[in-house]
């Protein structure tokens, strides 16, 4: 009877469970929840996944060349004999340079030049002598006054030369205000003076050098000495480093080429 009895409450049980749609044999299984503490040293391993992700074949690592980018800083103290010296420090206060040559230093050979010149200068030539002198003087400018020589004008005459040199130009002296404040007086003044020292100069060259004619008439006018024409030592006035009489010579003659061409 009692194995009846309990063959009819399975079957009621079961159709329980059917009519609630629950699968009989999830009755079954248990669910078991876990409270411990887990240890502190256990590392749960994930499940792996069952996707694999494609990855692309493995390249070398870029290596960028930084040798074009860096930058190199050099903290070392500078070398004195190496350093570049600032500007200011470029003009001596001593009136002479500090490493004097020979008072008549050994000239080089006189330059060679195919042109020649004319037993007179023709005017042409004095035009182009002219610009070439005062492009080196004064760049055009008739009231420039130097501060260290007091030098003036157009063609930077000394103050003392302005009374001889217009009286023998225009029959008449000026005072150095009266020649500064004439464009015209200074322009004749100075085409009179250079045709002077031109013309002494063919005659000293025998018209076969024109290049030495004009460096020796450009000393005259830098120096008042034409023997000086390729001296290579700065000159110095009040202190303050000016050119080479041959650099100056070297300038003009340039110069003068250009203005005659």
């Amino acid at each position: 009877m009692q194995q009846y009895l309990k063959i009819a409450i399975n079957i009621i049980v079961s159709c329980f469970f059917m009519v609630l749609g629950i699968s009989p044999a999830a009755q079954a299984e248990e669910i078991e929840l876990d409270f411990s503490i887990p240890e502190a040293d256990a590392i749960a391993t994930p499940t792996p996944s069952t996707f694999t992700v494609s990855r692309p074949t493995s390249l070398p690592p870029l290596q960028e060349d930084r040798s074009q980018h860096a930058i190199a800083l050099d903290f070392s103290a500078p070398n004195a004999n190496s350093a570049t010296a600032p500007l200011a420090a470029r003009f001596s206060t001593e009136t002479q340079p500090q490493n004097p040559q020979p008072k008549n230093p050994t000239l080089p050979p006189l330059p060679k030049s195919s042109l020649l010149l004319n037993s007179k200068p023709t005017l042409h030539q004095l035009t182009a002598l002219r610009r070439a002198i005062i492009g080196q003087e004064s760049a055009g400018n008739f009231w420039l006054v130097n501060p260290d020589s007091g030098a003036l004008g157009y063609g930077q005459l000394m103050p003392a030369n302005v009374a001889p040199w217009t009286k023998a130009a225009l029959g008449k002296a000026l005072t150095p205000a009266e020649f500064l404040a004439n464009p015209d007086a200074q322009i004749k003044t100075i085409n009179h003076k250079l045709n002077e020292y031109l013309q002494r100069e063919i005659a000293y060259t025998g018209g076969q050098n024109e290049e030495l004619a004009i460096r020796r008439v450009a000393a005259t006018w830098y120096s008042g000495n034409p023997n000086l024409w390729n001296d290579p030592r700065p000159q110095y006035y009040n202190g303050r480093r000016y050119p080479s009489i041959s650099s100056y010579t070297h300038s003009v003659w340039r110069r003068y080429l250009r203005a005659k061409s």
